[in-house]
């Protein structure tokens, strides 16, 4: 028996000279098993003691990747709980009803407009242009044609000696068979037509004090039309390219019977419209507060009530029905913008007038009219405002041949595209027609602007009560009748009938504006459309689920903080990892004590450099947060966890005390780190209701070193700051403007929970224990391991009765990499046959 032990002692200590023989001879090159081996030390290592020495180290290595699953396991169930539940229960449980807009939000939708329009008008024009010129294929080839006249209009030489004396076939006689009828049986206004239009404008309008003081005496008895007809009627005589269309128009459609009476009260209802619209729009350059009304009024309840009616009407009529929810939509940003700039006399630069040019472009396009798309898009090119603002009036240098033509072609536009006489009168009143006059005509845009606006809202609806019986206010049951009908039964037009064609010709030879040159007519589309409304070339565009999933910036911005999040919590506890694989293999020493002790004095210091870099977005704080809260790499969190798993050295209240600190350290700095990642991507900002709260932290960290030298003085300090940090973040709560802003302050407050409950109860246990079994508290020793480092040393707190000479560096040592005793311990198990 003797002699058997003896050759097993043997045996060991030659296995034990060979590690050690193996360790000191290592070489750079790795041989076939894994480890760095030479020809000579391949000579002396047996494959018995190779396997052995694989066994251990994968035990080892297994050990530590149960610990690093579980701590990422506790990181992400942790965070997704803290994340549900501000979201889910927090969230909803605080009364705040500013929380959610219980109001429908308008959101600017020019570039939804934009994308929609600009490409179908420039794929038209090149073809067109391609098919119409005999124009070189290399434009370098021909710089000749460089300044190649574009063709949309007729040659202009000839068009000054038209403008002298007008077109040959156009009278004033075109013009006087459309308004001697008006002036015969409708020479007054209405006030119960007035109030019908009003009722029609919405119920802001109909409501409002200051729009009836713009309306004045129209609401009250009848005013003279006749001089609204005759000073309109003037001016349009001065338009030349609208007096040409005035003749072709009555070559082809008689004037309207207005002795009729059902002819009449149409027409009676359209004239007071047009009266209404007239004193408003004059009204509300002037007066800041009506226009206030008009823009609130088109921006909210108004537009909602268009909306809806516009998709009941037109429901079949796909492409009116998309042009005129865009362009309503475009009316409400132009309002606002008119009504920005007037509030900060300051005019904004910006393509809406050709964009309000091309989107009737577009819809004249889509039903074959290119005559007169022709004379809008050479209108579009040849677009000079001149914007500027004077005494709060938004003014234009437009010239008068141009708002001639405007005038001109969007009559067209609006006459082939609608048979509601109401539409026609807003481009023919006063004071947008008389463009002789420059107070007009500077005034043109804005006037357009609030005049298109306010017909827009229009929406026809027999009156509330119906007949004078019930209202006397109302107009009559037969008047309410036949306007009754006439809308029910409103349909466009024949969208490319030869009257539209002859209309729009018209406007090619007889508008006096220049046409442009191909390039002008390019450079202008590209001006409205920008680098970004072109649809996508290749089909894959737009298909990755970032693209579908999070369109919105803000969102997607979100997922780039958690991504960045994630990288940052990975690069801490990695960085852990690897300095406790370190320390164990070459050992814990004094200077580590000290380094240690070091990074816990410059951690208040490096947190507040990490959040100052971060409230400037500067991506360099991601280095210092994981220095910073990952305290240079010493693994405080990697060996706790391993400590409460794995030393059975220790009783199981010390273990589980150990394993809530690891748990609230994995919540904690994640936590922490969130709000640092987020900065840095814009989602949130470091305010003053974050910094109250980061600097209460950065004290509790100044004082962690008071823990080696007066213990009760650092737990009473920290109690007491402990206290003012829960009551900071609890009092700033609702001032939290994001929700993961919110998941940084409950992960904080749960893992100072964790602490405090783990700490106290250690605490107390040493009190019990000190105070019931006699026990004397012997000072701290030297640490031996990384292991005592963090998870206390054996003899600090602890007493007598404990043996303290199986230190948990002897336990730890078990499970360790590269110390030569990590594979004594299992020797004898590991050689028995």
């Amino acid at each position: 028996m003797d002699g058997i032990k003896s050759i097993r002692s043997d045996r060991r200590q030659s296995v034990l000279s060979v590690r050690r023989q193996s360790r000191r001879s290592v070489s750079s090159q790795r041989g076939h098993d894994g480890f760095q081996t030479n020809d000579k030390l391949g000579k002396l290592v047996n494959s018995t003691t190779l396997k052995l020495i694989q066994k251990d180290r994968a035990k080892a290595l297994k050990r530590w990747e149960i610990v690093l699953l579980i701590i990422f396991a506790i990181f992400l169930i942790s965070q997704l709980a803290i994340a549900l539940t501000v979201n889910y229960v927090i969230d909803p449980s605080i009364p705040n009803p500013n929380a959610d807009k219980l109001f429908d939000e308008f959101e600017n939708p020019l570039e939804d407009i934009i994308g929609s329009t600009v490409p179908y008008v420039q794929n038209w024009f090149k073809a067109w242009h391609d098919s119409a010129s005999n124009e070189c294929p290399e434009k370098n080839e021909c710089p000749e044609k460089n300044d190649n006249p574009s063709g949309l209009l007729q040659n202009s030489i000839f068009k000054t000696t038209t403008v002298l004396n007008g077109p040959t076939n156009a009278t004033n006689d075109c013009l006087e068979n459309y308004f001697q009828g008006l002036r015969e049986h409708i020479p007054t206004s209405s006030p119960l037509f007035v109030r019908l239009v009003l009722q029609n404008l919405g119920g802001r309008m109909e409501r409002s004090p200051i729009i009836h003081k713009a309306l004045g005496s129209l609401l009250t008895e009848p005013q003279d039309l006749v001089s609204m007809y005759e000073e309109s009627m003037s001016c349009l005589k001065d338009n030349v390219p609208f007096l040409a269309l005035a003749c072709v128009a009555s070559d082809r459609l008689d004037p309207p019977d207005l002795a009729d009476v059902e002819t009449r009260t149409i027409f009676e209802y359209a004239v007071n419209l047009t009266a209404v619209l007239e004193a408003l729009t004059k009204y509300m350059e002037r007066d800041f507060q009506a226009l206030s009304e008009f823009v609130e009024a088109i921006a909210t309840s108004r537009r909602k009530e268009i909306e809806y009616s516009f998709e009941k009407e037109y429901a079949g009529d796909k492409e009116y029905l998309a042009f005129l929810l865009a362009k309503y939509r475009s009316m409400v940003v132009a309002a606002q913008s008119l009504f920005y700039e007037k509030n900060v006399n300051e005019v904004s630069t910006n393509n809406r007038l050709q964009l309000n040019i091309l989107e009737a472009v577009k819809l004249d396009l889509e039903y074959g009219r290119t005559e007169n798309v022709r004379a809008g898009l050479a209108l579009a090119a040849n677009t000079r405002d001149g914007k500027y603002m004077e005494n709060g009036e938004l003014l234009v240098k437009l010239g008068k041949e141009w708002v001639d033509a405007y005038i001109a072609w969007n009559f067209v536009f609006v006459l082939t595209s609608t048979s509601g006489p109401d539409k026609i009168g807003k481009l023919l009143m006063p004071s947008l027609s008389c463009t002789t006059d420059p107070h007009v005509k500077q005034r043109f845009i804005q006037r357009r602007i609030i005049s298109l606006g306010l017909a827009m809202m229009h929406v026809y609806s027999s009156p509330r009560e119906g007949i004078n019986e019930v209202l006397p206010y109302s107009i009559s049951s037969d008047q309410a009748s036949v306007l009754e009908t006439f809308y029910t039964n409103l349909n466009i037009p024949d969208k490319n009938s030869e009257l539209g064609r002859s209309l729009g010709r018209s406007n090619v030879e007889n508008v006096v504006l220049t046409d442009p040159d191909t390039d002008s007519v390019w450079k202008m589309l590209f001006s409205v459309c920008g680098q970004s409304c072109h649809g996508n070339s290749l089909g894959m565009t737009g298909s990755v689920l970032t693209s579908r999933w999070l369109n919105e910036d803000d969102n997607f911005f979100i997922y780039v903080g958690f991504a960045i999040w994630l990288t940052v919590v990975f690069t801490g506890f990695g960085l852990e990892m690897f300095m406790v694989l370190v320390y164990e293999k070459n050992g814990w020493s004094q200077v580590h004590e000290n380094y240690w002790k070091l990074a816990q004095f410059l951690n208040p210091i490096l947190g507040m450099v990490t959040f100052g870099l971060a409230a400037h977005r500067n991506f360099l704080s991601l280095i210092t947060v994981v220095l910073s809260f990952w305290k240079c790499g010493f693994p405080e969190t990697v060996t706790t966890m391993y400590c409460s798993l794995y030393d059975l050295k220790k009783d199981k209240i010390k273990r589980g005390c150990l394993f809530a600190d690891a748990l609230a350290t994995v919540i904690h700095h994640p936590s922490a780190a969130l709000t640092i990642c987020m900065a840095n991507t814009g989602t949130l900002q470091l305010d003053r209701y974050v910094f109250d709260a980061i600097i209460i932290l950065c004290l509790q960290h100044m004082v962690s070193l008071l823990k080696y030298f007066h213990r009760f003085l650092y737990i009473g300090v920290q109690i007491l700051l402990e206290i003012w940090l829960e009551w900071t973040i609890l009092s700033n709560y609702e001032h939290l403007d994001h929700w993961t802003l919110e998941m940084v302050g409950c992960g904080i407050l749960l893992s100072h929970w964790i602490w405090f409950v783990s700490g106290s109860l250690d605490f107390f246990k040493e009190l019990i224990m000190a105070n019931f079994e006699g026990t004397e508290e012997k000072k701290a020793s030297k640490r031996e391991s990384v292991f005592e480092a963090f998870c206390g040393p054996i003899n600090v707190g602890k007493f007598e009765n404990f043996d303290s000479s199986n230190s948990i560096s002897e336990e730890m040592k078990k499970g360790s990499l590269g110390s030569e005793e990590n594979f004594a311990d299992n020797d004898d198990e590991d050689l028995d046959p």
